[in-house]
């Protein structure tokens, strides 16, 4: 399970007025809207009922702005988080065709090869076995699917100092380099197709952006 779940769970009421909302979670969903809607053009046949799960979901953000751009017909939701709380938040926005849930991402719910994108978005760092949680990603995704995983990454002495601090708000967590993330892919069932980093103030941390396909067939260079 996510590391201090409890702290997760006394957020959820806060959480949409994070101060860091502005300059990260909010520019995150932007970026993942526009990989989406990148993936749709490349794929027509993705937005004939295909099905995206964003693991980690929070209170929904994310999906509620998917809802409002794709219907259930084009696009089937579903939300997955740690905190039951979290998941408390997003269902009472009542998102027409959406799914929560609250589970565990090293003992997902969900038969092999179920969903065609999977995202996730800042929570990677807390889950305490992040090989398993790929492994589990990689058992959930089509063969020809997609996993966008996007989180704060500790690539220099000055995102490591940010994220000590950090840590001291959330609970523990396991913030990796760049090279360290695609490597972990990499040895769980994803190559790394592309890399890029987030522009956000120039305060924040290094927050970089990956996105991963199912197996190992073929090396990519990351740009």
């Amino acid at each position: 399970m996510i590391k201090g779940k409890q702290s997760w769970d006394f957020l959820a009421r806060y959480y949409e007025k994070l101060w860091v909302q502005k300059h990260s979670l909010k520019p995150t969903r932007q970026l993942i809207r526009r990989e989406i809607a990148k993936l749709a053009d490349s794929d027509p046949h993705l937005l004939r009922g295909g099905k995206l799960l964003d693991m980690g979901c929070g209170t929904g953000q994310l999906l509620q702005e998917l809802a409002e751009a794709y219907p259930p017909s084009r696009l089937e939701l579903t939300g997955i988080d740690a905190s039951p709380e979290m998941i408390r938040q997003a269902k009472a926005k009542q998102l027409s065709g959406v799914k929560f849930l609250a589970g565990d991402v090293h003992h997902l719910p969900f038969p092999d090869h179920t969903f065609e994108i999977i995202t996730c978005c800042h929570s990677f760092p807390y889950y305490h076995n992040q090989s398993l949680a790929l492994q589990e990603l990689a058992r959930i995704i089509k063969p020809k699917g997609h996993l966008l995983l996007i989180q704060a990454v500790e690539n220099s002495f000055y995102d490591k100092i940010v994220m000590s601090m950090v840590k001291c708000t959330t609970g523990s967590a396991n913030y990796l380099s760049s090279s360290q993330i695609s490597k972990e892919l990499k040895e769980n069932g994803f190559t790394p197709l592309e890399e890029e980093r987030l522009k956000t103030v120039f305060y924040f941390p290094s927050i970089v952006y990956t996105i991963s396909t199912p197996g190992a067939e073929h090396e990519n260079s990351l740009r």
